[in-house]
């Protein structure tokens, strides 16, 4: 990840970056969708509930500058969804 890319992502996910961290799921609905990849372009490969639990390993910045996080047991999801639990 480069300098200008860290410079763009907020305190929050920040403390994603540095080593990972454990967060909560906060979807607008049940559910949100784990992409493949870093951006709404990948497919869906699986969904977390809202109020769970994930591992995040790191954060990447998609194209149009929304921020997708890294989870543990694979996939990325939109960092927007996610609460650090401190």
């Amino acid at each position: 990840m480069s300098d200008a890319d860290v410079s763009r992502i907020n305190d929050e996910s920040l403390d994603l970056v540095s080593g990972g961290a454990t967060a909560r799921v906060n979807a607008k609905t049940t559910f949100a969708f784990v992409k493949s990849g870093p951006g709404e372009n990948f497919d869906s490969v699986y969904k977390v509930q809202s109020g769970d639990t994930v591992e995040t390993t790191g954060v990447r910045q998609d194209q149009s500058g929304k921020i997708w996080c890294e989870l543990a047991g694979g996939g990325w999801i939109e960092e927007s969804l996610l609460t650090v639990i401190e």
